[in-house]
């Protein structure tokens, strides 16, 4: 009797140690769980916008292929289309989405992915019936690429995926990533601020655009108080300076209905960046005339030879984009961006880093190919619309003398670039329409 109340005792005391413990795990779960909502919701929207971003990726490389006749060029994009469909196959297996829901999707980009793996085995340049088999495949693409985003720009900030979904039942689960409304043929499936060609280019990291006199702090406000006269300013502040990549001094300008932040460069004296906070105007400017205005502010700011190579309208501003134009050519890598208010009639920003980094002055080209040559690296599906000579920015960190030829396909704008001494292509660029304006990858 003794052991067996000395053996109650020990299941007594195990089974209280072990409620004990399972206590402290509930109590431990429970004290964490937003915790591990958080980190879960975490994942779910990391792998929805790495779906967007794959299925975008997609979209633009097949639209590039038929831009191009290089084979280099054709399995580059071929590559980077098979390793983007993988991803988005990794990226819905990630969500909580039941695959009825996502099949049509998951078959498009499966055989995608396929057909993309059996043209770089074929290793040969692609031909017509290619061609036509990637274009089908493109309008489904597409499809998918404008639900998706649509439904992405109507998610809320504070949306939670894990809020709509119903573990116990996924088919009835609000969440749907977007797919629920994707009308895809199953019989078709077998290159901000608004930013122009090389925008972000800084060729080089050696600053050559400035020249190596230092000017005063005094002569900087002397340099902004000249240059702001058309906006009727009432007074000029000097707030400091700033020791980044470009040594500057910086003003607050208070003028008629504006306010502008001014940087100007310590070496050279040249206004690098102008930006603003103003109201509308009464004015309804023109593209056109906007562009011409971009264009004078700068030249009269000490930016030579400029002219205006992009231009991109949202609401009352128009983003223009200038690079020097010498002997017929442009130089890309010396880019200045303006910012004018069509409203206003005013330039309400403007920066001159790329130029500041690389202008200097360069010994006049002549190309080594013919135009008629270059033209033959051209997919003969687009369209030519433009050419010109170029120098633009090379993944090297230095510059390629090239023919920039402007062509369209369908209602896409590309840009093309063939080596004029080589005959090789260099790049292909796209303009991308989005909600918020055009975008060149």
């Amino acid at each position: 009797m003794k052991s067996y109340k000395n053996a109650l005792i020990s299941v007594s005391i195990v089974c209280s140690v072990t409620i004990l413990a399972l206590l402290s795990v509930l109590f431990y779960y429970l004290n964490n769980f937003g915790t591990y909502s958080s980190v879960l919701e975490n994942v779910y929207k990391k792998n929805l916008y790495e779906l967007v971003n794959n299925v975008n990726s997609v979209e633009v490389d097949i639209s590039k292929i038929v831009a191009t006749t290089s084979f280099d060029t054709q399995q580059k994009l071929l590559n980077s289309i098979y390793v983007s469909c993988n991803d988005i196959e990794k990226n819905l297996n990630n969500l909580p989405i039941s695959a009825t829901k996502t099949q049509k999707v998951t078959n498009l980009y499966n055989v995608l992915s396929g057909y993309t793996y059996s043209l770089i085995r074929n290793n040969s340049v692609l031909s017509e019936e290619n061609l036509d088999s990637l274009e089908d495949l493109h309008t489904s693409c597409l499809i998918v690429m404008y639900d998706l985003n649509t439904y992405l720009s109507d998610v809320t900030f504070n949306y939670s995926i894990l809020g709509d979904v119903n573990f116990d039942d996924e088919l009835d689960s609000s969440f749907n990533g977007g797919f629920t409304e994707s009308n895809i043929n199953d019989s078709s499936v077998p290159s901000l601020i608004y930013d122009g060609p090389f925008s972000d280019s800084v060729t080089n990291k050696e600053i050559k655009g400035l020249g190596d006199i230092e000017i005063t702090q005094e002569q900087a406000m002397d340099i902004v108080k000249q240059h702001m006269l058309g906006y009727e300013y009432t007074s000029v502040s000097y707030v400091g300076e700033t020791n980044g990549k470009f040594a500057t001094y910086n003003y607050n300008v208070e003028g008629k209905n504006i306010k502008l932040f001014v940087q100007v460069t310590k070496l050279g004296g040249k206004i690098i960046s102008i930006n603003s906070n103003a109201e509308s105007g009464n004015y309804n400017y023109s593209l056109t005339l906007s562009k011409e205005l971009a264009q004078s502010f700068a030249l009269s700011i000490g930016y030579e030879d400029i002219y205006p190579v992009w231009a991109q309208e949202d609401g009352n501003i128009i983003y223009v984009n200038l690079a020097p134009l010498v002997d017929g050519v442009i130089y890309y890598p010396d880019l200045v961006k303006v910012k004018v208010d069509k409203s206003r009639a005013q330039v309400v920003g403007l920066d001159g880093t790329n130029y500041c980094y690389n202008h200097v002055k360069r010994k006049t080209q002549a190309p080594t190919i013919s135009k008629e040559t270059a033209l033959k690296k051209v997919g003969s599906r687009l369209q030519v619309v433009d050419t010109n000579l170029a120098i633009i920015p090379n993944e090297f960190v230095g510059e390629t003398f090239v023919y920039e030829f402007v062509c369209t396909w369908k209602d896409y704008e590309y840009y093309v670039y063939v080596d004029a001494n080589t005959g090789e292509e260099v790049d292909i660029l796209r303009v991308c329409k989005t909600t918020y304006g055009n975008l060149v990858v």
